[in-house]
């Protein structure tokens, strides 16, 4: 069989399956710039003190670490990052005060 009668790439994947491994690759691998974390610097000291919650504590690293992740799904705005913070079920829960 020749490779362009091959219903999939080497490898064994579909060409959509292989798309969706490099979308994924890169929303992993995504660089931030000076701007960017800015963005995301402000949006966590934001949402932080309107909770009374210190950055370094552990409601600070995990609201962090989703922040990181809700900027890659395409939050890209201060209020948009946390509104989607005061939205995360897990940050709520967890963190009730």
């Amino acid at each position: 069989m020749s490779a362009s009668s091959r219903p999939y790439p080497v490898g064994g994947k579909s060409r959509q399956n292989s798309w969706k491994d490099m979308r994924s690759l890169h929303f992993l691998h995504m660089a931030f710039g000076p701007a960017d974390l800015d963005i995301l610097r402000t949006a966590l000291e934001t949402w932080c003190e309107e909770r009374g919650i210190a950055l370094d504590s552990i409601g600070g690293e995990l609201a962090a670490s989703a922040l990181v992740n809700m900027f890659r799904e395409g939050h890209r705005t201060v209020p948009a990052l946390v509104d989607a913070l005061n939205r995360h079920k897990s940050l709520s829960s967890e963190l009730a005060i």
